[in-house]
């Protein structure tokens, strides 16, 4: 089965595009989602054996729709529910904030 988390549309102490009903904000705020799942893509990479991966998961609001990044997972594996709990602890606060995180699996660390 398949799981996510949303994790926002920018780091959380940012400002974000906001929906609006008298402006067009969605090219706005399409460009912020690209920004942001390509800034978690480079600081927060999914390893190669992980099933995991973002994507920009859509959400209807009363004045118009508004997108997430979302962290996908498989709910059935272990270590893809593990790193996606590592993703949602370890997001940026800010778009400065670029150190890459090493994901370490739990049961690796132990061995």
């Amino acid at each position: 089965m398949r799981d996510y988390f949303e994790l926002g549309s920018t780091p959380c102490d940012e400002d974000c595009v906001q929906v609006s009903r008298t402006a067009d904000y969605m090219p706005a705020m399409r460009q912020e989602l690209k920004r942001y799942k390509a800034h978690l893509d480079k600081i927060l990479p999914v390893p190669e054996d992980i099933h995991a991966w973002y994507s920009i998961k859509w959400n209807s609001h009363d004045f118009g729709s508004y997108g997430e990044v979302a962290i996908n997972f498989d709910d059935e594996d272990n270590q893809a529910i593990e790193f996606a709990c590592f993703v949602e602890e370890h997001t940026p606060t800010t778009w400065d904030d670029d150190r890459i995180r090493e994901y370490t699996p739990a049961l690796e660390q132990f061995h």
